[in-house]
């Protein structure tokens, strides 16, 4: 399972404007840029010029083949947690994309797999020799992939 984290980054914010619901903040490599801040984000007054905001992306793939019987089809689950009220600003989102496609064809001598995906459409796929189990694998399985992306954000103030 596949994981790519490691796209941290840490700006400066240099203004606020808590009436239009506006941050702005300066990137590491200079760029200004100002967002606007929906009221989903309830700490926003704790926000301050100076602050410090972090952010996250982590990425996560797993693919695995079941037993499954159902017929193609695909799926999407997005979660958000926010800091508590009267804390700095904060939150973990995730979003999870869940594809189910049905084993249509195998040869385990080149190690190509031919997938029916939801949309009806055929499409075959290399697999890595590092896969030890292809050989469990058999037309009619299900192949499940999930794709995970997460980001997070923090504001740290300096002086608090």
């Amino acid at each position: 399972m596949p994981e790519k984290s490691g796209q941290d980054q840490t700006s400066k914010i240099t203004a606020v404007d808590y009436n239009k619901r506006t941050v702005t903040i300066q990137s590491p490599s200079g760029a200004v840029n100002t967002y606007s801040v929906t009221k989903d984000v309830t700490n926003l007054n704790q926000v301050k010029v100076g602050d410090i905001l972090n952010t996250s992306v982590s990425e996560r793939l797993a693919i695995y083949a079941t037993k499954g019987g159902g017929a193609p089809n695909d799926y999407e689950v997005f979660t958000l947690e926010s800091a508590p009220q009267g804390s700095l600003p904060g939150f973990v989102a995730t979003d999870t994309l869940t594809i189910i496609g049905k084993v249509k064809q195998i040869d385990y001598n080149t190690r190509k797999l031919t997938l029916s995906l939801p949309n009806n459409q055929q499409q075959t796929f290399q697999v890595n020799p590092h896969v030890g189990n292809l050989s469990q694998v058999h037309v009619g399985d299900d192949v499940v992939a999930q794709y995970t992306q997460s980001l997070t954000m923090t504001v740290q103030s300096p002086t608090r």
